[in-house]
């Protein structure tokens, strides 16, 4: 049949009947066909076709093999009625798909693949009965009731602009998600040389396949080997014998459809002659020796040759670092394809993006087809890291100018809503309109009257990133953004958060449905982990302000610090709570930096012994090493005053460098120098000078025995580093026989826009015993790393042992919360650390008679504790405010304060965790539960 001939006859079909009827009046008005020789993948394609139309409309669909009876049949994939249509699903990707009607009685679901039919599914689903897989697991899933769902009469012809979908970084019901929105790799294109020249087969019998390093040939230490080196391109017989290899791998694998030449991880490129006169003495885009005349000279041929023999396979390769570039006069076959690796985010910044645009025509002039590699980090960021429209605007970029399949790093934060969701559905079309895309989920999610709360929420956080922080001196050279560092939050302002929570309140209070509600409440409990950072960014914009030191500075400074410190307290416990209990708040997705990591930068801003001098000053860090606020703030103020009363000792030898360099070691990485110089001091007459190096480092061992030790140093930077510029102080602990037990590490990435003053930075560490074994030396380093571009002074690096233990005490509550929680088997404290009680008590005790002889009755130190009570299908930790609810019936929970007002409700039914921590202030509190016919209440105490 003619596509004309085609054409009239859908034309006139639809002339006769404008829809099928799928289920009326509760009743089924059609069946689902699937061949009994189907694959699994489509008959579970029906089955989720059948098990979604009742979860719409409460009628059942039957599922058979053949269209017999009276009712309607929607055709899943091919069978006798459907291979006779001539829908040519042939002429579509495999990906694609076909919604046809042929008669008035049949709806044909199929594409040319399995995928394609699965697809045709997913969109017959969303399509037709309005669900939406928003986010994952099934509170992520959006299901409209419908009491008739009857089918328009209109071909649905689609197949995807880019054919080829991927991200990584997606875990638990994460992965079902993707696959509902259409994740599909196509494309093998990873690190992967190693396995083409395996060093068990090739290290004795061809040891020219491998790199001429520094002038001595690298032979891999394992097959697994694939960092740090390269195979020789330019080696006679390698391309013959890949090819061999290769055609060896797909007679073996038949159903592989594709296979990766791409380069193994970072550098080890070969410095042999042949590879020397071929590469030449260029540098790329991102100022990097350039490899790529002989990398694809060679790839492109091992392509050509494997094709003769398996003509329909196809070949990927990252082109990334030293072969970012295009290779001047080789022309690669159709069918490899370079993924360009690249944070396209970058191109909201004009120069980055006309660079990115000719970077990618220049690709085009020497490439068939494009793919492009993107880092769409979430959870490695600590806000909503979001740009809806920058997204689409590159997409579509990309579509026109040859880019054919996409991948990216994405390991998402689903506090961030919507933003894999749009970018799905760009990649399967970016001509689709990104706001209406917002406007659906927003909706979905919350309901109506709520969605545009939610997208203004959304809205101050694309703010942010596409205005706020181009202009920002944290925006980086690289391939991507230094997502390490944490300075950008730096620019977060205290209306963002305060705009932020009052949005995502508001939502969550014009919710109607108990799906609505839960997504609301989930979002905002997302938000507790952007606050927490939110708050030291705060903190720390406050400090770099701080010029003078004044009084009023340093209170303030402290007051954030507590404050911050809290919130990071906070992330923590809720990092270790969601671990494994939800699939939005798992923290396997959520890669927030580790708070502890992050108190350590925040006190190596804010510690300055010096400051206990002022007795104001020296009050407040005394209330907060009595242990009345947050754990965190409190050791750190214990540690002001213990260097502040000389109540340390030095362990360390020479931190000044004031007579020589020794007993510092000085390690200096492939370029760059350092040296003891007289330029600049923090303290005395010298420091090291690092010069243009992209590592270095100085280090000292010495002899520690059981207690606690903190360090520090001091770092000065003269003119602005590469924004992926870091130093890390680090402790190594070490047995006898100098192995490592242990290393405490503080990383700080420098703030460019307050270079220019001496900065500090700090690690603290035990020299306890680890797992049995003693600790007997230390090796204390402080390495500095991509500092190419600037110099960089370190100076008085020093460590302490403190006179007392700082690891005696674990945790903070008082005798109130104990009078509400009583647990058993409580070892008590006084908070000068001079008395313990021991005691064993019960549930029904009411504490005090075991804390009569306790100093300070208003604050204790709970040691060894469980902080959890337990009451039928609640379970509660106070300290860290998270409430665990399961109950099978449907269930209602509140907490009023005292006074009566309600402070918190949750609905639901089956196993829901909440976090607590919008209940501001600690005290006693009312709970109440129902569910079924039963009402209880209790009293609680709230850290």
């Amino acid at each position: 049949m003619s596509k004309m001939v085609m054409l009239f006859s859908i034309l006139f079909s639809a002339s006769l009947y404008a829809a099928v009827p799928v289920i009326t009046g509760s009743q089924a008005k059609s069946d689902i066909v699937v061949s009994g020789t189907a694959s699994k993948q489509v008959k579970d394609a029906a089955a989720l076709l059948a098990q979604y139309l009742q979860k719409s409309t409460g009628v059942s669909v039957e599922i058979k093999d053949s269209a017999l009876g009276t009712l309607n049949h929607i055709h899943v994939g091919a069978n006798s009625y459907v291979n006779g249509r001539n829908l040519h699903v042939d002429t579509l990707d495999g990906d694609g798909f076909v919604i046809a009607f042929p008669d008035a009685k049949n709806i044909v679901i199929i594409g040319p693949t399995d995928f394609g039919t699965e697809y045709g599914v997913y969109e017959f689903l969303e399509r037709y009965l309005g669900v939406r897989w928003l986010l994952p697991g099934s509170d992520g899933e959006h299901v409209p009731h419908k009491d008739t769902v009857t089918i328009s009469v209109e071909e649905i012809r689609e197949e995807p602009a880019f054919f080829s979908r991927n991200f990584s970084g997606i875990y638990g019901e994460g992965g079902l998600w993707a696959k509902r929105n259409r994740r599909h790799s196509r494309i093998n294109f990873h690190h992967h040389l190693n396995a083409i020249f395996p060093v068990s087969k090739y290290g004795n019998t061809h040891p020219e396949f491998y790199p001429l390093l520094s002038g001595e040939r690298y032979i891999p230490s394992s097959d697994a080997d694939k960092s740090n080196w390269q195979p020789c391109f330019t080696a006679p017989g390698s391309v013959e014998e890949a090819v061999s290899n290769i055609n060896a791998y797909f007679d073996a694998n038949p159903a592989v459809s594709s296979y990766s030449l791409g380069v193994n991880d970072r550098l080890g490129y070969c410095e042999c002659d042949n590879c020397k006169a071929k590469n030449g003495t260029n540098t790329n885009y991102l100022g990097l020796p350039d490899y790529s005349p002989s990398y694809y000279s060679w790839a492109n041929a091992i392509v050509t040759g494997v094709l003769k023999t398996h003509p329909d396979k196809w070949f990927g390769c990252l082109a990334y670092n030293n072969v970012a570039s295009p290779p001047p006069g080789v022309k690669l076959h159709e069918r490899f394809i370079p993924f360009m690796t690249y944070d396209r985010m970058k191109w909201i910044k004009p120069a980055d993006e006309s660079q990115g645009h000719q970077l990618t025509e220049n690709w085009q002039a020497s490439a068939n087809s494009l793919a492009w590699y993107d880092y769409v980090y979430g959870g490695q960021y600590t806000i909503p890291r979001v740009y809806f429209h920058q997204m689409q605007d590159y997409l579509s970029y990309g579509l026109n100018h040859g880019v054919k399949a996409m991948y990216a790093e994405a390991y998402p934060g689903w506090g961030e809503g919507p933003k894999l969701y749009v970018m799905t559905k760009l990649w399967w079309n970016p001509n689709r309109n990104t706001d209406s895309l917002l406007n659906d989920w927003y909706r979905c999610a919350v309901g109506q009257d709520a969605a545009e709360d939610l997208a203004e929420y959304y809205k101050i956080w694309e703010d942010f990133w596409t205005k706020t922080i181009p202009a920002s001196s944290w925006w980086g050279n690289g391939q991507y953004l230094p997502f390490k560092s944490p300075n950008y939050v730096k620019l977060v302002t205290e209306d963002d958060l305060t705009r932020s929570r009052s949005f995502l309140e508001s939502a969550l209070a014009k919710t109607s449905t108990a799906p609505e509600r839960t997504r609301a409440d989930l979002l905002l409990n997302t938000f507790e982990f952007y606050e927490a950072s939110g708050w030291y960014g705060l903190l720390c914009q406050r400090i770099d302000k701080a010029r003078h030191w004044t009084r009023a500075e340093i209170m303030n400074i402290l007051a954030d610090a507590a404050k911050a410190s809290d919130n990071l307290n906070t992330l923590t416990k809720l990092n270790a709570q969601y671990e494994i209990t939800d699939p939005i708040m798992d923290s396997r997705n959520n890669k927030y930096p580790p708070p502890a990591e992050w108190h350590g930068n925040v006190c190596s801003y804010t510690i300055d012994p010096l400051w206990a001098k002022d007795a104001t000053v020296r009050r407040t860090l005394e209330y907060h090493a009595s242990g009345k606020d947050s754990t965190l703030i409190w050791q750190t103020a214990r540690e002001i005053l213990s260097i502040a009363n000389g109540d340390t000792s030095v362990v360390s030898i020479n931190p000044s460098f004031e007579d020589s360099t020794a007993p510092w070691i000085f390690g200096i990485g492939t370029t760059g120098s350092m040296k003891r110089d007289s330029t600049k001091a923090k303290d005395g007459k010298f420091s090291v000078l690092c010069h243009g190096g992209t590592s270095g480092s100085v280090s000292q061992s010495f002899a520690v025995d059981t207690g606690t030790y903190f360090a520090s140093g001091y770092f000065f930077i003269p003119t602005a580093p590469r924004a992926n510029a870091r130093l890390i102080l680090s402790a190594s602990l070490k047995d006898s026989a100098g192995n490592q037990l242990a290393l405490a590490s503080n990383v700080v990435y420098p703030d460019t826009s307050v270079y220019k003053k001496w900065q500090r930075m700090r690690v603290k560490f035990s020299g306890n015993p680890i797992n049995g074994k003693k600790v007997k030396t230390v090796t204390l380093v402080l390495l500095v790393t991509d500092f190419q571009t600037s110099d960089i002074y370190l100076d008085d690096i020093r460590a302490f042992k403190a006179r007392y233990n700082l690891s005696l005490t674990r945790g903070c509550m008082d005798t109130t919360y104990l009078k509400y929680n009583p647990l058993p088997n409580v070892h008590v404290q006084d908070s000068c650390g001079s008395k313990i009680i021991k005691g064993c008590m019960d549930t029904n005790s009411t504490m005090f008679d075991s804390l009569a002889n306790v100093h300070d009755s208003l604050m204790c130190r709970i040691v060894g504790v469980q902080q959890t009570n337990i009451w039928e299908g609640l379970k509660i930790n106070p300290h860290s405010k998270i409430l665990f609810v399961s109950f099978s019936a449907p269930y209602e929970v509140s907490i009023y304060d005292l006074s009566g007002i309600r402070r918190f409700t949750a609905r639901g039914q089956g196993s829901r965790v909440y976090s607590l921590t919008t209940i501001k202030g600690r005290g006693v509190y009312l709970l109440k539960w129902k569910w079924g016919k039963k009402v209880k209440q209790r009293k609680i105490y709230l850290e």
